[in-house]
Order: structure tokens, then sequence, then C-alpha cells
């Protein structure tokens, strides 16, 4: 789906992705522990997470919908590089 770079403060604002819905691997770099995030809003219960980033190399799954939209958005305070992968194409 994507490369992404982001430098001390940046950031992704919230959204869904639910234009182009299937599975998502994303597959995370940062430069330092607990200094970026990816956060959701879980679709089951409502609730808001935030899954902080350790220092290197991480991976997260999770499914972007159009009927159960799966709100998220991105924060760093640090070096951090996400690689998307979209595995139903």
């Amino acid at each position: 789906r994507g490369t992404y770079s982001y430098h001390p403060g940046g950031r992704c604002g919230w959204h869904t992705n639910s234009n182009a819905p299937g599975k998502r691997i994303y597959l995370t770099w940062a430069e330092e522990d607990n200094k970026s995030f990816f956060r959701y809003r879980d679709p089951e219960t409502g609730k808001i997470i935030t899954d902080w980033d350790k220092k290197g190399w991480q991976h997260r799954k999770f499914v972007v919908s159009r009927n159960k939209p799966f709100w998220h958005c991105v924060g760093s305070k640090t070096n951090r590089i996400s690689i998307g992968i979209n595995v139903d194409k």
C-alpha cells in the first residue's frame, strides 16, 4: 500500500482506508523505543488502543473493511519507517 517515512514530530491523522479494503501487513522500523506509535479504534469494542513501537523492526496485521471501518493514525517523535502491504492483491 505504500512506504512512509516519519521524522520527529511526524504524523498521519485518523483515517480508515475503507476505499481500498483488504488484509494489511505493516512492517515498521523505529530508531528509538516508545517514541512512535500506531493508534487505532477497536472495531468491536470502540476502545482506542495505542501500540508503541519498539526500537528496530516489528509488524502489525489488520483488516480494512467498508462495513467495519478500521480507524487508525500514526505519531512519531523519532525517525520511523513503515511499509504497508495489501495481502489480498
